[in-house]
């Protein structure tokens, strides 16, 4: 919200943060209120942008790095402000964030495995950032409905029941919360994408909706309303502790 992005930018700037991030929109910080990023920086504030497309030179300028989020990512994306979402892969954005800064990029969107790992960091990032990969880790507070969901849909792609595109059987719709966002298909995101279906309310009046639907007290309420946030790397979960995972990873990877 408005008040908790102008909370973390002067707690930032005031020093009592030691890392924070930030969404752009438009190629420019989303940051509202008072907030002085610029000092929070000078300070040794460790500040992070995430963003799915170029970025201005002010926010080039921010000394704590660059979260380049590719359209691959589950959930919510960087660009929710904007209405011209450049719509690039990880690798893609990437290419064109490197020869814009020597700041530190961190990718984050479709990696699953060691060798996604490794291709990143070919591609030009200098970390990268994992989520989608870790729903399914015990340690993870994933809700109990959300980890079933998950396991059936990855056994359904396994299965050959959800087609194998690149997609994954995600979608990348407005209509779960009214804020462009990647989840898993259910019967609002089909409703959405009907030719003659109006636009959402606006975020959050479209997720406060679509929650109090899937509290309905039918047996298909939650699968069918409730946003189910996954990128398109779900059919390659795996369900390991979340240590085991990490040293799985940079064996892949070759770390």
């Amino acid at each position: 919200s408005t008040g908790t992005v102008k909370n973390q930018g002067e707690l930032t700037a005031e020093g009592f943060v030691r890392a924070s991030a930030f969404t752009q929109s438009g190629g420019q910080l989303v940051v509202t209120g008072d907030a002085d990023l610029g000092q929070a920086s000078v300070q040794g504030g460790d500040i992070k942008v995430t963003t799915g497309g170029v970025l201005s030179a002010d926010t080039l300028a921010l000394n704590g790095g660059l979260i380049a989020q590719g359209l691959e990512a589950g959930g919510h994306r960087s660009s929710f402000l904007r209405e011209d979402d450049e719509g690039l892969g990880t690798a893609a954005l990437l290419t064109q964030l490197r020869p814009l800064t020597d700041r530190p990029l961190i990718a984050a969107g479709g990696v699953m495995t060691g060798q996604d790992l490794r291709a990143m960091l070919s591609a030009g990032a200098d970390a990268v950032q994992l989520g989608t990969a870790f729903l399914l880790c015990p340690e993870a507070g994933t809700a109990r409905a959300y980890r079933a969901r998950l396991k059936a849909h990855v056994a359904a792609l396994q299965q050959g029941a959800i087609p194998a595109d690149p997609e994954a059987g995600t979608v990348l719709t407005a209509a779960l919360s009214g804020r462009p966002a990647r989840g898993l298909r259910n019967e609002i995101t089909a409703r959405a994408e009907h030719p003659e279906a109006p636009p959402p309310p606006p975020y959050p009046i479209t997720y406060d909706l679509t929650k109090r639907l899937a509290a309905l007290p039918t047996p298909d309420a939650a699968e069918a309303f409730s946003a189910c946030w996954a990128g398109t790397g779900v059919g390659r979960l795996r369900t390991l502790p979340a240590a085991d995972l990490v040293e799985t990873l940079a064996r892949e990877a070759d770390l």
